[in-house]
């Protein structure tokens, strides 16, 4: 959304809006009176302006910020697959985390916050560890992947389909290939999965798309 207003803004009146916190702000600061407290103290302003950079830099250093200074990232997880990484930030989302998906050679990681200050990247990886997920930090960045989300459009009722990728149930168990031919009702939502009514089980919600 940023990229699409920056983009409109140039466009229409010839201005391009810098990439920093003096013109990327949240509501609180423009109307502290009614919206004190929007977009929320853990929004992170500091990773989404770090993309923003990296998808316009050239250079492959997207580690560090555009004045050279090094950003902190937690980092949790780094996946071959695709759809493995999407899981995983599923499963940071509905936790209430903001969190991207960057690519570095053949990998995909996950990674949540882009601090100047590591104490802030490590107080955002002790919060991720509470909540049951394992964290490191690191400088290195990446470039920034787009997301399928299907959780912002399944809700009770829908009709679904198990995607083809998908391996395991999230309770573990393996899919067998013949149930990802069926079209199944969603009768439940749960962090990150769904409960398909047909079949009784509860699948990631990252491995089922809209009929």
């Amino acid at each position: 959304m940023i990229k699409f207003i920056r983009s409109e803004v140039k466009r229409i009146y010839g201005v391009e809006i810098p990439l920093d916190r003096e013109h990327i702000v949240g509501h609180y600061q423009i109307n502290p009176v009614t919206k004190p407290n929007c977009p929320g103290s853990e929004f992170q302003f500091d990773a989404i302006i770090a993309a923003l950079k990296g998808s316009e830099s050239s250079t492959g250093n997207q580690g560090n910020s555009a004045s050279g200074t090094v950003l902190y990232r937690v980092q949790v997880g780094a996946y071959g697959v695709k759809a493995n990484a999407e899981k995983t930030l599923e499963a940071i989302k509905a936790k209430g985390y903001d969190t991207m998906l960057v690519q570095v050679g053949n990998l995909y990681k996950v990674q949540v916050g882009a601090y100047s200050k590591k104490e802030n990247a490590d107080n955002m990886a002790a919060k991720l560890k509470a909540d049951g997920f394992d964290t490191f930090i690191t400088t290195q960045g990446g470039t920034t992947v787009s997301v399928e989300s299907a959780s912002a459009s399944i809700t009770v009722g829908s009709k679904v389909k198990i995607k083809s990728s998908a391996a395991k149930y999230s309770t573990g168990q393996a899919i067998p290939d013949w149930v990802k031919n069926n079209t199944y009702t969603v009768q439940q939502l749960g962090d990150g999965k769904v409960l398909l009514k047909e079949i009784v089980s509860w699948v990631n919600i990252s491995d089922v798309s809209l009929v």
